[in-house]
């Protein structure tokens, strides 16, 4: 229990360090906080165990946690027909303040080390409107909704959502390079009329 409020203490001073909306700041104060104590506190998902988080983020009550989906291997997928790899991510965001937010996984952009940003991929055609590796939300609240097309959602207090998201990277890639070339994730969040981005940095 000493440690649960100790880094809820941490977030909390993060938040107030970070209104000055300074990148490098930002990312200074999210490592320093406790990793292990902080994927203590990430919601129970389906497809996403805090093995896989190598991406965190925290802005004022938004939580957020993000790791890839690759093989036991290391291997990361390749598209059926076009044989491309993407870098698929398994995004988990939640709410833990009062004010409701919407999130939308086509609203998240990659950024690697390099400054090059990427939007999510579009997905591949496959059978009928059904696109492999399409931006889709999976879980929400614990709850499979792989099936439901979710396109966007609302997350109130304490509510989070998982989505699956995934980028166009070269030939070459694996998931130890992936990791190493990204530097964060940008996810657009829309609250009260106002967007706003929420940065998953490495940890």
């Amino acid at each position: 229990m000493h440690n649960y409020f100790l880094v809820i203490s941490t977030i909390l001073l993060f938040v107030i360090m970070s209104s000055t909306d300074n990148y490098s700041e930002k990312v200074a104060d999210l490592q320093e906080l406790d990793k292990s104590e902080f994927l203590d506190l990430m919601p129970t998902s389906k497809y996403l165990s805090t093995e896989k988080v190598y991406l965190i983020g925290v802005d004022e009550n938004i939580y957020c946690w993000a790791g890839l989906r690759s093989s036991t291997s290391g291997e990361i997928p390749t598209t059926f027909i076009k044989k491309l790899k993407v870098a698929n991510y398994l995004i988990l965001v939640q709410n833990n303040g009062l004010t409701p937010f919407t999130v939308t996984p086509q609203r998240i952009n990659l950024l690697l080390t390099d400054g090059v940003s990427f939007e999510p991929f579009e997905g591949e055609q496959i059978i009928g409107e059904f696109k492999m590796f399409s931006p889709r939300i999976i879980e929400l609240n614990g709850k499979d909704v792989s099936e439901d097309k979710m396109a966007t959602t609302i997350l109130r207090q304490a509510e989070f959502v998982l989505m699956d998201v995934s980028f166009l990277v070269e030939q070459t890639a694996t998931e130890s390079s992936v990791q190493e070339k990204t530097d964060r994730l940008e996810i657009t969040i829309l609250m009260s009329g106002k967007k706003s981005t929420l940065d998953a940095v490495k940890f």
